[in-house]
């Protein structure tokens, strides 16, 4: 069987007999249907003449109860939808005020009748339906709305027309009000707002719209849809009740019971329709994504209260949901939306902090050293109007990095925390009693922020000053102690972003102290205060102490976001070796110690330029006077311009740089200059083995450069290039002449020697005019080209090496002057083959071995054979003779003063 025919197949009832059954009576059926069409057709046009009868009427009572302004093109009887009357082409005339268009529009207005009255012979229109309606709500540039225009024109529009009761002869002409359900079918809403700056509109469409209960003494059921994002059917839906008024005239003390529900909402169309928020934050925001809001409307219709609000946003472009809303909103009776009073809070979990320089309260409150990346957190309760808000916020950036110029760094991770109380007073922000951390740094922050300017105090009564090192320096290559106070105000004028901040105030400092973590020395009892005075800033008479040295410091900052500016530092004395490890010597001093110098940051780094004076001191064993210098550090090292002292009698001067190697070495680069210096004198001091032996007027000028020490570098292996010259010098204790013709040529008796020869021989010292060269020092040896002793009657040149290892090498040259030549060659004839053109004799030899012990041996034998032995012509000794001797004194060649000096 059929599935479908089976229910009906049963005993009882079944389909066959069920059709047998209409066939039957078809006949009564169909006269039926016949009667019942004609009955439509017969009320049809009873009511189509009912509705031209009473069409005068029915728009004299709508004129009563809406205005004069309702007008329709025709009134015409319709049972589609219920019985009554339908009104083609409806409308509502504005006020010319406002505009030359219709308040409202419709193709048509359904006017329901009431059957049960109908049936008691009364025409009661008890619903009213509007199909396509178009409302026009309209605001003036004095913040009047049309609406309330057309109430004030028609008081009636307070309450509908409770109905009379007529007598019989009126029943026909009396067409009676009393509206008890409302329906609106695909209508649309605009609303025009002409009280701002520029015209602000707002389209709702596809509004649907179901209203019951609207007698003035019953309460009223609505449901409202709508789509305020176009390509949507649908995203707003408010329902709930209305509640009767306390008095008919009263009827907008109406209470409201409604839920609204705004699944896609577009805050921009919403903001820009409300003036009160149009010019200010909220349009600021970068909301281009949709919005979801949930909320509870009480109050009246007069002053409406949202209630359990829920506001979901994407700001600044997100595209997800990062600020949360939830609290309660009072709107003004005035309709003044920037004066609606807010209680709730407000939660921000993720934005983009470089997104808040669109603001205009802080694009021009941030600087443009300002660098910030990565998102920050903020959670606030709000209370108050937009005009007069109370705000408690917390705002969260430990996971931002911000930086300001190249002086401060707040690397991401690092704890960056602002809490406190806000309230905003007309058109400013002031800060109340709050605080701000960042990393273990605190401080109190109170102010207020306008329009044009910005206000703000920072203060502390006493803070660690490790704490405020890393708020400067988040990762400090130092350690600090002690301890800071101090009482700044910060201002901005925004009337310009290039306008600086202007810092005014003290920094007070107690015992402080920075040590650095690797090598270097530390700063340590640092007293003093700071006082800043705009976009400077001065420090008097800071006292601390660098090493082991003590200090007095002024200090003058000419330009804070620079950071650049002047100082003075002043002590009794100073030790050499905290501030130039060049001079490692703790014995090296500086009395009346005094640097006047500037200073900079430039690309992150500082850099210090200072002029440097002392009255006298210890450098290095030596005692000075007059010192000046002119020094350069940065990070990277130091760089002497000019340095100048007096000492042993004469003159030096240097330039150079050394700065530190990543061994921990000084890379140093030295150029000094020694001018006219007592020899005898620097001998005493630095070689005090020497300090009897020579002496005269020493000038050196000389380069130095490498590893320092040199043992610690490797890596820049040290160099140096110099020239010596001492005029007027002494050799005491030391004769070469006398070694080469007397101890050295002990054969021949010295009555041979010349006078003037023997007159040289028997002096204990040798006195020279100039001794001169150049010296290098290379690959650890000490080296030199052109060595030249000079004297009135000889000269010597020589050119050799000297190692660390005390080894040796040298070739030498002594030259005899003219007149001793002559006087020599009378004596010895043989000499005449050995003299040069200019008259002179000249006896090479070369020194070589271990210092102390020294071999020198003459180049020419045939000279030194000569010299030894004599001539036959003054009676000589053999040749015999003389070989023997030279193989008894061989041993002896190197005299022994040269040899007691040299060890």
């Amino acid at each position: 069987m059929n599935p479908i025919v089976a229910p009906f197949t049963t005993r009882r009832f079944s389909l066959p007999l069920l059709l047998r059954a209409v066939g039957r009576y078809r006949r009564h059926l169909l006269l039926g249907v016949l009667l019942l069409v004609g009955a439509c057709f017969v009320l049809l046009q009873v009511f189509d003449n009912l509705a031209a009868r009473h069409r005068d009427t029915v728009q004299q009572e709508l004129h009563r109860i809406l205005g004069k302004d309702v007008n329709f093109d025709s009134l015409e009887a319709t049972l589609w939808g219920g019985l009554g009357f339908v009104a083609k082409e409806f409308r509502i005339d504005d006020d010319r005020r406002f505009a030359a268009t219709p308040f409202l529009r419709a193709r048509a207005l359904h006017l329901g009748l009431s059957l049960l009255d109908l049936a008691r012979g009364r025409l009661v229109i008890d619903s009213l339906a509007l199909d396509g309606p178009e409302f026009q709500v309209i605001a003036d540039e004095n913040g009047l709305v049309n609406v309330t225009a057309l109430v004030e024109r028609k008081k009636a529009l307070s309450t509908f027309p409770r109905i009379a009761a007529p007598g019989p002869e009126k029943l026909r002409d009396r067409v009676n009000f009393t509206i008890r359900s409302v329906q609106i079918v695909d209508g649309q809403l605009y609303c025009v707002d002409r009280s701002g700056s520029s015209a602000a509109t707002l389209q709702i469409r596809n509004v649907q719209m179901h209203a019951t209960g609207l007698g003035v003494a019953s309460p009223m059921r609505v449901k409202i849809t709508g789509a305020l994002t176009g390509g949507l059917t649908q995203d707003i839906t408010i329902q709930g009740s209305v509640s009767a008024p306390p008095k008919p005239e009263l009827w907008t003390e109406r209470q409201l019971d409604l839920d609204l529900r705004f699944d896609s909402l577009h805050l921009p169309l919403v903001v820009a329709a409300l003036p009160g928020l149009k010019d200010n934050l909220l349009s600021e925001l970068g909301i281009t994504a949709p919005s979801t809001l949930r909320a509870r409307l009480t109050g009246t219709l007069r002053a409406p209260i949202l209630n359990e609000v829920l506001l979901k946003v994407p700001l600044f472009g997100a595209t997800e949901y990062n600020a949360i809303a939830q609290g309660t909103v009072k709107i003004p009776a005035d309709r003044d939306w920037a004066g609606s009073e807010v209680a709730g809070t407000v939660k921000m979990p993720g934005i983009d902090i470089a997104q808040l320089r669109r603001l205009s309260y802080l694009k021009n409150v941030f600087s443009q050293r300002f660098q910030a990346s990565g998102s920050i957190g903020v959670s606030s309760n709000l209370a108050g109007s937009w005009r007069f808000l109370r705000v408690g916020a917390r705002i969260d950036a430990g996971a931002a990095e911000l930086s300001y110029a190249h002086h401060l760094k707040k690397p991401a991770g690092t704890r960056a925390l602002w809490q406190g109380q806000f309230a905003r007073r007309a058109d400013d922000v002031v800060v109340h009693d709050s605080r701000l951390y960042v990393g273990g740094f605190a401080t109190t922050l109170t102010g207020h922020i306008a329009s044009d300017a910005v206000a703000l105090r920072a203060s502390e009564s006493r803070s660690d000053i490790a704490a405020l090192i890393a708020f400067l320096e988040p990762q400090p290559d130092h350690s600090a102690s002690g301890a800071a106070s101090w009482d700044l105000r910060f201002n901005k004028d925004l009337a310009n972003s290039d306008n600086p901040w202007l810092l005014r105030g003290t920094l007070q400092l107690h015992d402080a102290a920075l040590r650095p973590k690797q090598r270097g020395q530390a700063l340590q009892a640092v007293n003093g205060t700071v006082h800043f005075t705009g976009d400077q800033a001065r420090a008097d008479n800071v006292t601390l102490r660098y090493g082991a040295s003590p200090l007095a410091l002024d200090v003058t900052l000419v330009d804070l976001t620079e950071l650049r500016g002047a100082f003075r530092a002043r002590a009794q004395a100073i030790q050499a070796a905290d501030f130039a490890p060049l001079f490692a010597n703790h014995a090296n001093l500086l009395r009346n110690f005094v640097a006047d110098g500037n200073f900079e940051w430039q690309n992150a780094t500082p850099a210090l330029s200072a002029t440097v004076n002392s009255s006298g001191g210890t450098l290095e064993d030596l005692p000075f006077q007059d010192l000046r210098a002119e020094l350069v550090w940065s990070p990277q090292g130091t760089r002497v311009r000019q340095l100048s002292l007096r000492t042993l009698g004469g003159t030096v001067q240097a330039v150079g740089t050394w700065a530190s190697n990543r061994d921990g070495s000084q890379i140093v680069e030295w150029s000094p200059r020694l001018e006219s210096v007592d020899l005898t004198a620097l001998l005493e001091q630095k070689f005090p083995r020497l300090k009897t032996r020579v002496a005269g007027r020493l000038d050196f000028r000389g380069r130095l450069a490498g590893g320092y020490p040199m043992e610690s570098s490797a890596e820049h292996p040290f160099t140096g290039d110099g020239e010596v010259l001492i005029n007027k010098g002494l050799i005491k204790n030391f004769n070469l002449v006398a070694q080469l013709f007397g101890h050295g040529n002990r054969g021949t008796p010295s009555s041979r020697l010349p006078a003037g020869l023997q007159a040289l021989v028997e002096r204990p010292e040798t006195v020279f005019d100039s001794f001169k060269g150049s010296f290098k020092w290379r690959a650890q040896r000490l080296s030199s080209d052109d060595l030249i002793l000079a004297t009135p009657n000889y000269t010597i040149t020589g050119a050799g090496w000297v190692a660390t290892d005390r080894s040796t090498r040298w070739n030498g040259l002594l030259v005899l002057s003219p007149s001793l030549t002559q006087e020599l060659q009378r004596e010895y004839k043989m000499l005449r083959y050995f003299v040069d053109r200019r008259g002179r004799l000249a006896i090479a030899f070369r020194v070589d071995g271990t210092l102390p012990n020294l071999r020198i041996r003459p180049e020419n034998r045939a000279l030194a054979q000569a010299l030894r032995w004599g001539t036959g012509v003054r009676g000589g000794s053999s040749g015999s003779e003389e070989k023997k001797g030279a193989e008894k004194k061989k041993d002896e060649w190197l005299p022994r003063s040269l040899e007691e000096m040299l060890r």
